[in-house]
């Protein structure tokens, strides 16, 4: 998390956890699991790896890595934290939901 002055004082001990625990630890995007092992083809699919496989093929320049899951704000307000406006999603699936919000804003911001 880049800047945790942005949220709120409960976000890691208390909210963080119950999403996590809620969504069964599992990207609500593509279903990765949490702290699981992936290899990442060139069109960016994970495909799941034993943590064995993770340090045979990392030093061969392999993408391999530990999936780490995120709490995201459906409605990007960071101050909204209502348990049915947070989801967790992986790097990849939380990376893409923002990167449709930021296009409409963008459009949108060109419209003005």
């Amino acid at each position: 998390m880049r800047n945790r002055k942005k949220y709120s004082e409960e976000w890691t001990d208390t909210i963080r956890p119950a999403i996590l625990k809620r969504d069964g630890y599992k990207c609500t995007g593509c279903g990765v699991k949490h702290r699981s092992y992936v290899l990442v083809d060139s069109k960016s699919n994970y495909t799941l790896i034993t943590k064995d496989e993770h340090e045979e093929y990392k030093p061969f320049g392999a993408r391999t890595y530990r999936i780490y899951l995120q709490v995201a704000h459906l409605d990007h307000n960071k101050d909204n934290n209502d348990f049915n406006n947070l989801a967790c999603k992986c790097p990849k699936c939380h990376t893409r939901m923002d990167m449709v919000h930021r296009n409409v804003m963008r459009i949108a911001e060109k419209k003005k």
